[in-house]
């Protein structure tokens, strides 16, 4: 051991998860945060299919307006 503190991301790969929405036949995937469609940058973020695990902000927000909106 070195002595050093351990970091919580030790392989430097904490990204964010966006919420995937539109994706094209050649497998890129856009965020719903995005105002246009494109593909998300893959090496500082990821995408999800899962509610629980986004973590973009602006994607949670989008995403309680469209729960606001059904009811």
């Amino acid at each position: 051991m070195t002595g050093k503190p351990l970091k919580d991301d030790p392989y430097h790969d904490d990204k964010k998860y966006h919420m995937a929405d539109k994706w094209n036949l050649d497998g890129k995937v856009s965020a719903l945060c995005f105002k246009k469609p494109r593909a998300i940058n893959l090496k500082v973020a990821l995408w999800t299919l899962c509610l629980e695990a986004v973590t973009c902000e602006k994607c949670l927000r989008v995403l309680a307006e469209r729960e606001k909106a059904k009811q």
